[in-house]
């Protein structure tokens, strides 16, 4: 199925879907996700969830260490729901895919590749292969410059 599901959305659609998905988790209660989130010590109380902002990183990386970028000044536990968020949505996104192949009679193994090292510990590998009929797995061993 299709390429590895793992880029970062921040359209509207996502912060739309985002929201949802955090009404769905805190039932709508806007206390509860100050609470959890801790955002009196952040400085970000929220009073609606319509308030809350689909979480960008915040700390630059540098040429020698991109990945330095996927750091954020923001609540850990808003950073913590997002990629449960990012988990989800792969998710599901992967199975509504296996799903439409297996409705429509598709010969053949269904899989997709997964991205190699940690990419994103945003991803759960064994949900998003629970329903294909196996793994797949790429190695980048030089991919983003480092070369040892």
């Amino acid at each position: 199925i299709g390429h590895e599901g793992s880029d970062l959305d921040f359209s509207d659609n996502s912060l739309a879907d985002w929201r949802a998905w955090l009404v769905e988790k805190y039932a709508n209660d806007t206390d509860a996700l100050n609470d959890v989130w801790g955002t009196t010590f952040w400085d970000a109380t929220y009073d609606s969830i319509a308030e809350v902002p689909l979480p960008r990183w915040t700390i630059p990386g540098t040429p020698a260490r991109p990945n330095e970028a996927w750091r954020s000044n923001l609540s850990p536990g808003m950073l913590l729901d997002f990629r449960r968020f990012r988990r989800d949505t792969i998710t599901n996104f992967t199975d509504s895919q296996v799903a439409i192949l297996r409705k429509h009679g598709v010969v053949g193994q269904i899989t997709t590749n997964a991205p190699g090292g940690t990419w994103s510990k945003a991803l759960d590998f064994n949900d998003i292969f629970a329903a294909m009929d196996f793994p797949a797995y790429d190695n980048y061993p030089v991919w983003g410059g480092h070369t040892s």
